[in-house]
């Protein structure tokens, strides 16, 4: 499984995975407590890194191009059931003078929680 044209040219940034291709919105529920070790309770419950076999590769021919390869098995879809996605491009955060991350910067969105784009895998 090999991403597909974007991936070819003379320049060409490849991972062996992404860091996250999908996160779900459920919020922890239980007590809350205190510390940095229990900052976690804060965000949605993350599930990225479930995706081993993913694929991922970006290319700049004029603009910068990214693409994403899913097994269809491994990421839970399944061809002829629709399903909502959003896409969010991340670059470098902005980073403090001691190298933590201050925000997220993107490069670009589609779709959103709130109008998410549908999709259907054909057969």
């Amino acid at each position: 499984m090999q991403p597909g044209p974007c991936s070819s040219g003379s320049r060409r940034v490849s991972r062996s995975g992404h860091r996250g291709l999908r996160q779900t919105e459920i919020h922890y529920q239980g007590p809350r407590q205190e510390g940095e070790a229990y900052r976690w309770q804060k965000y949605p419950i993350s599930d990225w890194n479930i995706c081993r076999k993913a694929r991922g590769a970006s290319m700049v021919d004029g603009h910068r191009r990214y693409e994403a390869v899913l097994d269809l098995q491994e990421s839970g879809l399944h061809p002829g059931v629709p399903f909502p996605a959003r896409v969010e491009v991340e670059t470098d955060p902005v980073r403090n003078e001691d190298g933590g991350v201050t925000s997220r910067r993107y490069v670009g969105r589609l779709g959103s929680r709130a109008a998410p784009l549908w999709f259907v895998i054909g057969d």
